[in-house]
């Protein structure tokens, strides 16, 4: 459509500079006759704002029409809506004149004559309209609403979407419910006290048999484990994605697995035929019969069997089929996982960016790509669109900088305070990302496994106090599996922290139920424990 030119435009009464200059750079049109032609059309033009009002009635001869190229991106990012009624399908009609606003584009709308009409072809399908806002309303759009939040609330919402408010019944459904809504547990060989995954379902559902969880892995197959951690087998279809894409070889360490796994050609086949012929097997079946060593300078450099397991499970080819005496068995993935449907990257994306988000509770963009097992998958795109519908909104955290997003529903329910006390082991989905917690929390918390121990602040396996709705502190528990008991070696709070009675009883029974968790008769607490609740 092609383009007809505006109105002369009048600058206000009053700012003679910008009469006088017109916009810079801009031609000047040059006036013709017909701009100081009598009659209808001409009439009131340079009268007050009721005669133009009027003639405007008079005529519509005078509404010039201008051709609008955009997409719907661009008209969604505007705050325009669907149009109802014999307007649809040909107007964008501004209403800036009708209602006033206190926004600086409105005030330059105004003084544009912003009652010319303008003609869109066909946007994405539908034709939309400029929202009418009320005095001081900002109209709906993508980026426009901000719902404010305290830092308190803030809390609320990432405990209870880590589920860390409430301890659920311990039941083979409410393992398997905790794990997808978090969308993965983190594995770790250290066993100060007990696995990693272990303790993180224990802070939410308290004691529970290791044997539904072994259930849930092995017999119903319900979970599973990839790379470093366990997946329900539910988002299977999401990382088949990223299996997909490394065997594709997207991206410099993709490119680099799959270089390698090539040139070691007789050792994939000897894996391979093993466990097609055998079944599940250890690391230890399998010969080394690889011809190019994988380089590395950490602690993988030259172990080109685990390493040719670990690639294959990245590639979809193999994964773990049951685990005995600390030992890892493999099998082949095909034999193991059910039939999936693809799924598309687009849905992908969304679905992994909602789950991110209900994780969370709430988060920053950039936090949502650091979620482990998820973040991979958001993008951009899914949560502006998720915004655009309603499913996510913007929010802004007192005291904090930049924009942070929520689910909406999440935003709707009541935010009760949270009672509770819960121990957090050092890789807890709530805390994993130091930064995050450290300006949600306030707590600066670092892991000492790697600082030599006379430099150690915390402790090695300082598990952070989450007391309601703060963390207030780390204990630093070891176990004594000889003597069955528990041992406290350091305990610290945090400055600012209640010291009464009954935190210090929540914590005691908080590190009770730790012990009894992980089969100690008894407790010992470091001595002058006494001293750090001196202040009633």
């Amino acid at each position: 459509m092609g383009r007809a030119r505006l109105p002369d435009r009048r600058s206000p009464a009053g700012n003679e500079r910008r009469a006088a200059h017109r916009d810079a750079g801009a031609p000047r049109r040059r006036r013709g006759a017909r701009d100081h032609a009598a009659g209808t059309r001409g009439h009131g033009r340079d009268q007050g704002g009721e005669a133009r009002q009027a003639a405007w009635r008079r005529d519509p001869g005078d509404r010039r029409e201008h051709g609008v190229r955009t997409h719907a991106g661009r008209i969604a990012h505007r705050g325009l809506r669907p149009v109802a009624g014999p307007q649809a399908g040909h107007r964008l009609e501004r209403s800036a004149h009708r209602e006033a606003s206190h926004r600086p584009r409105d005030r330059a709308a105004l003084r544009r004559r912003t009652h010319r009409v303008v003609r869109v072809t066909r946007i994405g399908g539908a034709d939309r309209q400029l929202p009418r806002a009320r005095t001081g309303e900002t109209p709906p759009g993508r980026g426009r609403i901000t719902t404010p939040l305290s830092l308190a609330d803030a809390r609320r919402l990432a405990i209870r979407a880590q589920r860390l408010d409430v301890r659920r019944r311990a039941t083979p459904r409410s393992i398997l419910d905790t794990v997808e809504h978090l969308g993965y547990v983190q594995l770790d060989p250290t066993n100060v006290v007990a696995r990693n995954q272990l303790l993180v379902l224990w802070s939410r559902l308290g004691s529970f048999k290791l044997s539904d969880l072994d259930r849930l892995m092995w017999r119903d197959r319900a979970l599973f484990e990839y790379i470093t951690f366990i997946a329900p087998t539910s988002d299977l279809p999401l990382h088949a994605l990223r299996m997909r894409a490394l065997r594709r070889g997207e991206g410099p360490y993709a490119a680099r697995i799959t270089a390698w796994v090539k040139r070691n050609a007789r050792l994939r086949r000897h894996v391979l035929a093993r466990l097609r012929k055998e079944g599940a097997l250890p690391l230890t079946a399998f010969e080394d019969r690889s011809v190019h060593s994988w380089t590395s300078s950490g602690w993988n450099a030259d172990r080109n069997v685990s390493q040719m397991l670990s690639f294959l499970i990245r590639l979809g080819e193999v994964t773990i089929g049951g685990r005995a005496t600390g030992r890892r068995f493999f099998t082949l993935a095909k034999d193991w996982f059910p039939k999936i449907a693809p799924m598309s990257p687009t849905l992908a994306a969304r679905s992994a960016t909602e789950r991110a988000l209900a994780a969370t509770g709430v988060a920053t963009f950039q936090e949502l790509r650091r979620v482990y097992a998820l973040g991979r998958f958001v993008t951009q795109d899914a949560l502006t669109r998720l915004e655009r519908e309603g499913v996510a909104r913007r929010v802004e955290i007192a005291g904090l900088r930049g924009a942070r997003f929520a689910l909406a529903r999440d935003l709707g329910r009541r935010t009760e305070p949270i009672d509770g006390t819960a121990l957090l082991s050092p890789f807890d989905n709530l805390i994993i990302d130091r930064q995050r917690t450290e300006l949600l929390f306030g707590m600066q918390y670092r892991m000492e496994i790697y600082v030599p121990r006379h430099l150690r602040v915390r402790g090695f396996w300082a598990m952070p106090i989450l007391h309601r709705e703060q963390l207030i502190g780390t204990v630093d528990p070891k176990m004594d599996r000889e003597r069955g008991r528990l041992e406290v070696i350091t305990f610290r709070l945090e400055r600012g922290a209640p010291r009464d009675r009954s935190t210090r009883r929540a914590i005691e029974d908080a590190v009770d139920d730790l012990a009894a968790f992980a089969g100690a008769r008894e407790v010992a607490w470091p001595k002058g424990i006494a001293s750090s609740y001196s202040r009633r």
